[in-house]
């Protein structure tokens, strides 16, 4: 049985700003497409001027037994650019515990 140091509490978090590459990839590609696409993302923050604030996360939008669909992103600095396949994005307020 897991015993629970402290009360879990919910807190509202904030809108923060993102940029990211949707991809839409079979699974087997993942482990070759996701390596060069944090490398598009960095660099196209790298043009801009804007600085990644946090660690890389993925967003899957959906997943089945073949395909994953999901946004690359991090949390930046500043509002980018659409460039390539990146875009701005804004990582929604929500309750977590």
């Amino acid at each position: 049985m897991v015993e629970l140091r402290d009360t879990p509490e919910i807190i509202q978090t904030k809108a923060q700003e993102a940029a990211v590459i949707r991809l839409t990839i079979p699974r087997s590609e993942m482990m070759k497409v996701f390596g060069p696409a944090v490398g598009e993302l960095m660099g196209a923050l790298a043009a801009q001027g804007v600085e990644p604030v946090g660690a890389v996360f993925a967003h899957h939008l959906k997943m089945t037994p073949d395909t994953f669909d999901f946004e690359l992103g991090v949390k930046v600095s500043a509002p980018v650019k659409a460039t390539g396949t990146g875009s701005w994005a804004q990582l929604y307020a929500a309750g977590r515990m």
